[in-house]
């Protein structure tokens, strides 16, 4: 009896701890149990895992938008994480056990006071991994409870779906919508606004942010790294995320290392038909996505992975965010959104080196004549004229950075613009294992010092302050960043720096003035009217324009009227290509070939120049000999005989342009096929650039 009794009192002395072991959150769908987690420096944490945001997307929800997670009953166990969404396990070597399609879940880390106060901030975690692969439990409990929950702020990590099953396209929204993965982000950051003051954060705050007023409270902020963090800058563009006068879904974005990852819906279709031919699918999108739900995932991801490659960087599938739907549709729109958000974004010192990566290719809205300009990048790299010291993959990234924080600041948002300068891992983001906690290796002690600094310009970002009391918001003009840098022996700190990557900057506004030329140049060829000169075009723009003079009606009779021929050049030039004289707005394989022929033309046209200044050269030889104004018969009839056959010259290039354009027709596709190693980074460049032009 008296042993009973001391069983009794011994339990119900030590209530207290044993459920405070297993904390129990109630939301709005259901209750969950989670775990408590000591970090090594004494911060206790509260931590849910494996919540349900939507629906799992099987069955009937396979390739179809996330569905709001429905109520359930119970309680749900919330100690472990969801399997990764369905990916090829052996391109990531992590703590990525299993995987599967219904992985719609999200993680939530909180604290005691937190949950009591509901005041706390909340950070919203987008992993990387180029859209293919990688998965939550990447990152370690330690980590984001030592950086996030000592700091009182609530962190948030979600899943989304990948590659085949996130990113494909077959050009028809009602088959299957484009970005599927986004739309998961955006469910699982609704599910986090809604249900975020049952964690501890200020849901109270939220209500007051709408998208017509900056709230100055900031509560959430999105995080995102390498391919998360070009997710979370383009969150802030989509016009398709919330309208004016909603509730904001967020008011901070932080980008570490993002690139650019935006395909046009017919490279994406592209991409997704190659996984198709993969597993034997062919015909309507609706028949192909028919064919697609007959396999398993397993079928998928091999066939998907086989068509991704060994090399990530070089992917041939489906990948990144596709600008189409309502999400992300023609540049044009998502520019009209001025909408700013407190931005923080930033790259490393190295970023990529090593070779660099091939095929990746971005064709959408943006610099015009992608491949004279990466002819002219060619040259000049090649001769040494432009030196940039990164290879393509980093360029694209050094750009990201520098354009977005520029254009947040010209519209007036609050943007913090960084460069991770310690050379001892200084590639792509090892920077996060200060921050994260993944991507592990051993410190120095400069690395030491910084690991404790570093978080917190993160954090004092995500509390709505300056990330350090001396980095000022970028100045457009100055495009001043804050240099990240630690040596204990020569006293280097961080601290402000001028001019953000400038050589790189600088000649990509080059390249923008080259291609503005180039396209006015194309179009005074092909809407050359009959009385025009000839073209003499040499590479010169100047020399260019100024040789577009009009006939002088003083020339001699005969020399007017060899000119006339000159014109019927320049009309005939633009015969074959008058179609793409408004130049579309992707680049396909047509208007490739066109460029082509505007090449051709030019040199055709130089071939009379020089044939009309061998007649104007022989009329004034003609009157200086004697009193005739008129050039000889016979050299006459050679010259307008050599004209006609430059003429008959062009008939056939027309022609022959003109069946190719019915070969294309027929093509599936209307890509350029063949592209050499680092074009389709500097294309994707081009696009951005563009873009914020």
């Amino acid at each position: 009896m008296l042993l009973s009794l001391s069983l009794f009192t011994f339990v119900l002395l030590n209530l207290p701890s044993v459920f405070a072991e297993f904390p129990v959150v109630t939301t709005s769908y259901g209750t969950l149990r989670g775990y408590v987690y000591t970090a090594d420096d004494g911060t206790e944490a509260h931590i849910f895992k494996k919540i349900p945001f939507a629906e799992p997307p099987i069955g009937e929800l396979r390739w179809k938008k996330p569905v709001a997670t429905e109520k359930w009953n119970g309680t749900r166990d919330s100690t472990f994480f969801g399997p990764a969404c369905a990916q090829k396990t052996i391109v990531y070597k992590g703590p990525v056990t299993g995987f599967s399609e219904d992985c719609l879940h999200l993680n939530v880390y909180t604290s005691q006071k937190c949950r009591e106060s509901k005041t706390c901030n909340v950070v919203f975690v987008i992993h990387g991994g180029v859209g293919i692969f990688e998965a939550t439990m990447k990152f370690p409990d330690e980590a984001l409870v030592r950086n996030f929950i000592s700091q009182d702020i609530v962190v948030v990590t979600t899943a989304y779906r990948l590659a085949a099953f996130g990113a494909m396209s077959f050009g028809d929204e009602n088959v299957l919508p484009s970005n599927l993965a986004m739309h998961d982000i955006l469910e699982a950051l609704r599910f986090t606004r809604k249900e975020i003051g049952n964690f501890g954060g200020d849901n109270e705050k939220v209500s007051d942010a709408t998208m017509n007023k900056l709230s100055t409270y900031i509560l959430i902020t999105v995080l995102g790294h390498s391919e998360g963090g070009h997710y979370a800058l383009m969150l802030a563009f989509s016009p398709g995320i919330s309208k004016p006068g909603e509730k904001r879904l967020f008011e901070s974005v932080i980008s570490i290392s993002g690139p650019s990852g935006l395909e046009s819906q017919e490279q994406t279709v592209e991409r997704s038909q190659r996984v198709a031919k993969e597993l034997g699918c062919v015909g309507s999108a609706r028949e192909i996505m028919d064919c697609f739900r007959r396999f398993d995932t397993q079928t998928i991801v091999n066939a998907t992975f086989k068509v991704h490659g060994p090399n990530i960087l070089s992917s041939q599938g489906p990948i990144g965010i596709t600008m189409a739907g309502e999400l992300f549709p023609l540049f044009k729109e998502l520019r009209e959104r001025r909408d700013p958000v407190r931005l923080m974004t930033g790259t490393t010192i190295y970023e990529m080196p090593g070779p660099s990566a091939k095929d990746k290719v971005n064709r959408v809205l943006g610099i015009v004549n992608r491949e004279e300009c990466y002819e002219k990048y060619t040259r000049d790299t090649e001769s040494g004229e432009f030196t940039p010291g990164y290879n393509e993959v980093s360029q694209d990234i050094v750009m990201t950075a520098h354009l977005y924080a520029k254009y947040q600041a010209e519209i007036g948002g609050e943007a913090y613009l960084y460069e991770y300068d310690y050379p001892i891992h200084g590639d792509h983001t090892d920077d996060v294992y200060f921050l994260l906690g993944f991507h592990e290796y051993e410190l120095d002690d400069n690395q030491k010092w910084l690991s404790r600094v570093y978080p917190r310009y993160f954090t004092n970002f995500i509390k709505g302050r300056r990330p350090a009391a001396d980095w000022a918001q970028v100045t457009p003009r100055l495009m001043n960043y804050y240099s990240i840098n630690k040596s204990l022996t020569d006293d280097v700190y961080p601290h402000t720096k001028y001019e953000y990557q400038n050589n790189i900057i600088q000649y990509y506004d080059g390249i923008v003035k080259y291609d503005n030329l180039l396209f006015l140049v194309k179009t005074k060829v092909l809407s050359a009217p009959v009385q025009y000169k000839s073209l003499n075009f040499n590479g010169d723009f100047q020399d260019f324009f100024e040789s577009l003079t009009m006939i002088d009606a003083s020339m001699p009779s005969t020399v007017r009227s060899f000119s006339v021929l000159l014109g019927l050049v320049g009309v005939l030039s633009a015969l074959p290509i008058e179609s793409s004289t408004t130049f579309p707005t992707e680049t396909t394989t047509i208007t490739w070939v066109a460029n082509e022929q505007i090449r051709k033309h030019i040199n055709l046209i130089n071939e009379f120049e020089r044939i009309r200044e061998e007649m104007n050269d022989a009329s004034v030889e003609s009157t200086t000999s004697s009193d005739s104004t008129m050039i000889p018969m016979a050299d006459l009839d050679d010259g307008i005989e050599a004209a006609q056959m430059l003429i008959h010259k062009f008939f056939a290039i027309k022609k022959d342009l003109e069946t190719k354009k019915q070969e294309y027709a027929m093509m599936t596709t209307t890509t350029i096929a063949t592209t050499t190693p680092g074009r389709n980074f500097i294309r994707k460049l081009f696009d951005k650039i563009k873009f914020f032009d």
